[in-house]
């Protein structure tokens, strides 16, 4: 496993989390993250640091409304700071890059920052994301 990967992968599992291998098993390094009260997610290694990505199903009104869910969409990414929010498919996307070596303060700082703008829809625009992604699971 990639050096970067591995450190996350244990500075992870301290946060609770687990690293089943993902199914299918893909044909790079990946760490797919899951913990029982917190939003899973996926690190891949990407150009010097590490992607982290995670996402919400969207709900059968995100695709009728699709003026309201861009605005929706829109909003989130005015709000965040290290993520960015985009759509692909049935799929709302949360992504964020982390660049550099292994740091456990930096990681720690990145990691907070990264869960807290995932489980933002839930928490700041309540009405919309259950409209748009259903039931708040992990705000």
């Amino acid at each position: 496993m990639d050096p970067l990967l591995n450190s996350i992968s244990k500075h992870i599992a301290f946060l609770g989390y687990s690293t089943p291998p993902p199914e299918p098993p893909p044909n790079i390094d990946i760490i797919n993250a899951v913990h029982p009260s917190r939003p899973p997610f996926w690190v891949f290694p990407l150009s010097g640091g590490a992607f982290f990505r995670a996402l919400y199903s969207l709900t059968a009104d995100a695709h009728q409304d699709l003026n309201g869910y861009n605005s929706f969409i829109n909003e989130l990414n005015i709000t965040s700071v290290l993520t960015h929010f985009f759509t692909s498919q049935d799929f709302l996307f949360i992504a964020a890059w982390y660049y550099g070596e292994y740091d456990a303060g930096r990681l720690g700082i990145f990691l907070d920052r990264f869960l807290f703008e995932a489980t933002m829809p839930h928490r700041q625009f309540r009405e919309q994301s259950e409209r748009y992604l259903g039931p708040a699971r992990y705000a």
